[in-house]
């Protein structure tokens, strides 16, 4: 087991964002064992000094209900959990969870098996290390709504099409006067309603290619949403990609963002 008072000792850390990358998909392999565990090691993506990582974790095709906790790499398994499921059933949730040496635990607490879809967004850790990003509450409000054609930059009006891509704005502080750092990330709750087919949402950095990673999954004519943590693109603005043979609307409300210090 590892030490960990060092471990729980240490200081607040900044936020290192990135374009969110796929870190483990059970589904090229084995699924996760009724009452198994899996390390989830991303000492080869964040530095050793990274205090907690930021995951969009997935259940997918659990075969009994249950719950999915993930922890710190030799921590006793918590009472917390992350995710409930039943079975037959795809969610996701967002995690940001305490890392030792870029280590975590996944365990599956159920009677039955399930695979899991992590994709990591960033990590909090030490400025030497680039994480200098330090949090701005600001909201929540609204800042992209497809339903009334508010917010969403796009060469179309109304529901995102089949596999579309639009972008919004982040917002920054009102209270700024134009004199507010940009944001290099923002804390937004994503929405997805009235879904014409079955797909996953994701969102991304503005100007680069969609990457292999989810935030919200969903069924057709459900309501679905999740917390995420998007880095921003250089212009300022998040993109969200419809990953689905339907449309469906897209809702944004956004909590906060991050911002890098003053050079």
């Amino acid at each position: 087991m590892a030490d960990l008072q060092g471990f729980y000792g240490r200081q607040g850390s900044g936020l290192k964002p990135f374009t969110p990358t796929r870190v483990l998909d059970t589904r090229t392999g084995a699924a996760l064992a009724a009452n198994g565990e899996r390390r989830l090691d991303l000492s080869g993506r964040v530095p050793v000094d990274a205090t907690a990582a930021i995951l969009n974790v997935t259940v997918t095709k659990p075969t009994a209900s249950g719950v999915l906790k993930v922890y710190p790499d030799g921590s006793p398994v918590p009472v917390a959990s992350n995710l409930n499921f039943v079975a037959g059933q795809t969610i996701p949730n967002l995690v940001i969870v305490p890392v030792v040496a870029g280590k975590a635990m996944i365990r599956n607490a159920s009677s039955g098996t399930t695979h899991v879809v992590a994709d990591l967004a960033g990590y909090f850790g030490s400025a030497a290390s680039g994480a200098n990003q330090t949090y701005v509450p600001h909201g929540p409000h609204r800042i992209a709504d497809s339903r009334n054609r508010t917010g969403w930059i796009k060469p179309y009006d109304g529901p995102f099409t089949k596999y579309a891509t639009a972008s919004a704005d982040v917002l920054v502080s009102q209270q700024c006067d134009g004199g507010c750092p940009a944001p290099t990330a923002a804390v937004l709750n994503l929405t997805v309603t009235a879904p014409t087919a079955a797909g996953v949402l994701t969102a991304y950095p503005a100007g680069q290619a969609a990457p292999t990673a989810s935030n919200v999954n969903f069924v057709a004519r459900e309501t679905a949403s999740n917390l995420a943590v998007v880095k921003v693109g250089a212009d300022g603005r998040i993109a969200a990609y419809n990953n689905s043979s339907g449309s469906t609307h897209v809702v944004v409300d956004q909590a906060g963002y991050f911002i890098a210090p003053a050079s």
